[in-house]
């Protein structure tokens, strides 16, 4: 298994399969793989010809296998296998099966590889059966042949009773040829509907396939509909079937179309023909929107060949597999004219987006075809039947020794095979661009910030939001600013903010110990406190409380410790009843009890010129400013941000006949032509560097993912920002001891982030005293010491150059120096990289973490790291340095 290093996946082997036809693996199977109550099953034929199956629990592991009585003629690539299991964890295994009786037997008991005698199924019309499918829908049990031979057959549905375990036709003629043609189908099982497409063959000779048509079932196979909803009249003939798309005869279409239907039920098909002009057969994706079919070209092949005869076809490209999720599609493929491995198109959005080309194996495929396991997928797994395999052509065999069967682990969100190739898109949004990269390209090299939550709410202790969740009127709320606060009728004078060990200088020193290179303060949250001075009327300020301005020693202090300075600022204010009622015509539900007022416009017109008036003095007193974290800019908390960006007036401009207008004092116009800005005109007027997020209903310079869950996915393509805090609330929390994310979830998160190119800002939240806990000072200092013992791998690098597998592995590059992140504890022996430019060598590797020599080996464009070191605790990065750089991401130096 090491030798077979797989790009981005796990390999696990089967036992030796028979390799001399390739019935072990063409598409047509359903299942070479079956999950079902606890356990995953595997079946092929083993190099004398017997079925084998192979077992083992969900989640991974080695195989359990067996070698049955049963045999079959592998000298025919038709006869394949395939499992079904039932609800009550019975397996059903149906093998050799071409023009010829079923085949079928099922287990002696459940979850049990040990297999009854053969049995006939209903013994009606068995006796020409082909292509064998067993189909779960529900606890229903499904199997599906055809019934006759090519050119001439017909499509029959048996339907399984679980409580005397018998079989009985469900439909005798699905899909009919009328004596002159048949289907050549595959079946899908998806959400509880039955997806059927197939195209049509008029005789034996597969150049006779054309056209692509389809049919659903949303009651277990009983009725069929096409994708309008309008029902068919059994059986489906050529005269009544939907086509999907028309493709005439002698296009090179291939039978036996790939089905899968997205979530909303709307189905996508993948296969093969070739356009009138070309002699190049290529791969094609076609789908439903639930409107109208569409297609698309997949690849671009450009090695020609004809489709024409009869039998087993040895053919250069391998019938297509399709998956589908939201936008998402992978479609599974082989072709011998790019090397034979087992490969996939991927795309982020398949009507619009690029199909990139991924290969899953580091070893030729041959005549392989893909097959998955189905019920994984219903689970969010993507897991193949792997094995290399040859195929005479016209059923011919050739002589080949057996072949190592596998089941192949991808992780469904990206494979690190595809090139990073995403860009950060630079748009306007009313009427103001987005930064240039040139400008966020330090927070690029930064990677690591210290985010600090403060405020009155440090007090209580009990996390930043405790103003709304308890209901705390404003004029009680604020006297938690006092030396004797009374909240809810009772003295807590222990809540009181003193801020008197406040010392942003020992707030920087904790940054730079967990590696932070910027820092962003809570200048104001949700409750309305500003933690500076503020000349607006109603301001509630440390000013006004503590005669200090705690923003203006923050900022100094971040500027001594050689810090980006950062600052986040609320749009919405608690303290305003206008928040939940701007039109003093209908309040929203709220927990100060505020009730609808005619007099709540004003006051939400005060907040808002309180809101430029503050955002002003912000981005005017502190010297320059390179970051800004905008927070709230959703109305009565509901809608999104950009929803209000009509009341904020949130982009370059403001209308001097807006209903809720600000003051001349308050805001600020443009100097040429005198029009007022809105909210981020006029912070880009006065910080024309500054670099802010997208949480004020303008669309941002940089995208935030917030909360502790895990990161996943691809390379980003924008500037995105992972934020999460070290403690349960973002605010301080009085508990002993804090309650503190592991250092093991710390550091896989900011992996996660760095090899996608994302930054990770980390959350503090001091307390009352101005003082960070020091069990989360501590805490940080430990974390600090992962980072800076991969320091090289993480600061000025950038995400790629391909994509991460989740749980798997992860890059970073600068240069020319690759950063190879092992992230799996179950990493092989040795690691192989996806293919390299031509041209490109690798010329040494290293242990990030000592510095010790690792040893790399290179065939053509693939490099493999030689026993890179176990992965343990802590998550080992190798360095690849290489003669030249790879790919360049966006914005790599």
């Amino acid at each position: 298994m090491n030798s077979l290093a797989i790009i981005a996946s796990a390999l696990t082997l089967l036992g030796p399969g028979w390799a001399k036809t390739a019935v072990n693996a063409p598409s047509f199977r359903e299942s070479a793989l079956a999950t079902g109550g606890g356990y995953q099953y595997a079946a092929w034929y083993d190099p004398d010809g017997f079925v084998a199956l192979a077992k083992r629990p969900v989640g991974g592991g080695a195989f359990e296998t067996v070698r049955t009585r049963l045999k079959g003629n592998v000298r025919d690539g038709h006869n394949s296998i395939s499992l079904g299991i039932d609800a009550d964890g019975y397996l059903h295994v149906a093998f050799d099966m071409h023009s010829s009786s079923v085949k079928y037997c099922r287990s002696s008991s459940p979850h049990s590889l040990e297999l009854d005698e053969l049995q006939p199924m209903t013994g009606e019309g068995e006796n020409v059966a082909t292509y064998p499918e067993f189909h779960r829908v529900g606890e229903t049990l499904l199997f599906v042949f055809r019934s006759g031979v090519s050119g001439n057959g017909n499509l029959v549905m048996n339907r399984y009773d679980r409580e005397t375990r018998t079989w009985s036709h469900m439909q005798s003629n699905l899909v009919s040829g009328e004596g002159r043609r048949n289907a050549y189908w595959q079946m899908r099982s998806r959400g509880g509907v039955l997806h059927l497409a197939w195209c049509w063959r008029e005789t034996a000779q597969v150049e006779t396939n054309h056209d692509i048509c389809y049919a659903r079932s949303r009651d277990g196979g009983v009725t069929w509909e096409r994708s309008d909803g309008t029902a068919y009249e059994l059986p489906i003939t050529e005269k009544t079937a939907e086509v999907a798309v028309r493709v005439p005869q002698r296009r090179e279409l291939i039978n036996q179309t790939g089905i899968d239907a997205d979530e909303n039920g709307n189905p996508c098909i993948a296969t093969y023909w070739r356009d009138e002009n070309s002699a190049v057969p290529q791969y094609r994706f076609v789908w439903h929107d639930g409107k109208a079919w569409h297609v698309r070209q997949v690849g671009n092949r450009k090695e020609p060949f004809s489709l024409s005869g009869g039998g087993t076809k040895m053919i250069p490209i391998a019938r297509p597999r399709v998956l589908a999720k939201g936008a998402k599609a992978w479609m599974f493929v082989r072709d011998l004219s790019m090397g034979g491995e087992a490969a996939m198109y991927v795309t982020e959005d398949f009507a619009n987006g690029a199909w990139r080309y991924v290969r899953l194996t580091d070893f030729s495929v041959h005549a392989w075809e893909p097959n998955f396991d189905s019920s994984a997928w219903d689970e969010g797994r993507i897991e193949l039947f792997i094995q290399d395999v040859y195929q005479g052509d016209g059923e011919k065999t050739v002589e080949h020794a057996a072949t190592d069967a596998y089941v192949l682990e991808i992780s469904p969100d990206v494979s690190s095979a595809a090139p990073v190739t995403a860009m950060r898109e630079e748009k306007t949004d009313l009427d103001l661009p987005m930064q240039p990269e040139a400008k966020i390209e330090w927070m690029r090299d930064a990677k690591i910030g210290m985010f600090i939550h403060w405020g009155l709410y440090a007090g209580p202790g009990k996390g930043e939001w405790f103003m709304a969740h308890k209901g705390i009127k404003p004029g009680e709320y604020a006297t938690l600013a006092t030396a004797h606060p009374v909240v809810g009728g009772e003295a807590h004078d222990d809540w009181s903010f003193t801020a008197d060990r406040y010392d942003p200088d020992r707030w920087m020193e904790i940054a730079k110990s967990m590696g932070a290179r910027y820092v962003c303060l809570t200048a104001q949250h949700h409750d309305g406190y500003a933690l500076f001075e503020s000349r607006y009327p109603a301001a509630f300020s440390s000013w006004n409380t503590h005669g200090r301005d705690f923003v203006r020693e923050y900022v100094e202090a971040a500027r001594r410790a050689g810090m980006r300075v950062g600052l986040y600022k609320t749009l919405i204010n608690w303290r305003h009843p206008g928040y939940y009622d701007v039109t003093g015509e209908k309040c929203a539900k709220n927990s100060f009890g505020y009730e609808t007022d005619s007099a709540h416009k004003e006051d939400a017109r005060i907040m808002k010129e309180e809101l430029y008036a503050q955002t002003r003095e912000l981005m005017s007193n502190y010297g320059k400013i390179d970051y800004l974290f905008w927070d709230g800019g959703w109305l009565a908390q509901r809608g999104s941000d950009a929803d209000a960006a009509w009341f904020w007036e949130s982009g370059k401009w403001r209308e001097r006949a807006h209903g809720w207008p600000i003051g001349e004092k308050w805001g600020l116009a443009d100097a040429g032509t005198g029009r007022p800005l809105g909210l981020m005109g006029m912070v880009r007027s006065l910080q024309p560097d500054l670099v802010c997020n997208l949480r004020s209903g303008w669309c941002g310079d940089f995208i935030c993912e917030e909360g502790p869950a895990d990161v996943k996915g691809p390379v980003r393509g924008g500037l995105v920002e992972k934020c999460m805090s070290v403690t349960p609330a973002w605010g301080y929390t009085a508990e002993k001891p804090p309650h503190l994310a592991g250092l093991s979830k710390l550091e896989r998160i900011c992996a996660d982030c760095m090899v996608r190119g994302m930054n990770f800002l980390l959350n503090v939240g001091p307390d009352r005293h101005g003082e960070v806990p020091c069990e989360v000072a501590t805490h940080l200092a430990r974390f600090g010491e992962w980072v800076k013992t991969n320091a090289e791998a993480i600061y000025a690098t950038r995400g790629g150059p391909w994509n991460p597998v989740e749980g798997k592995i992860g890059f970073t590059q600068k240069g020319n120096t690759v950063y190879v992140w092992l992230l799996d504890s179950r990493a092989s022996a040795k690691v192989q990289l996806p293919p390299v430019r031509s041209g490109v060598k690798a010329v040494g590797a290293y242990c990030v973490a000592n510095g010790r020599e690792v040893g790399i080996s290179q065939s053509g464009d693939i490099v493999t790291i030689e026993n890179p070191p176990s992965v343990g605790a802590d998550i080992p990065v190798i360095a690849v340095v290489l003669t030249t750089a790879i790919r360049p991401t966006p914005g790599a130096k």
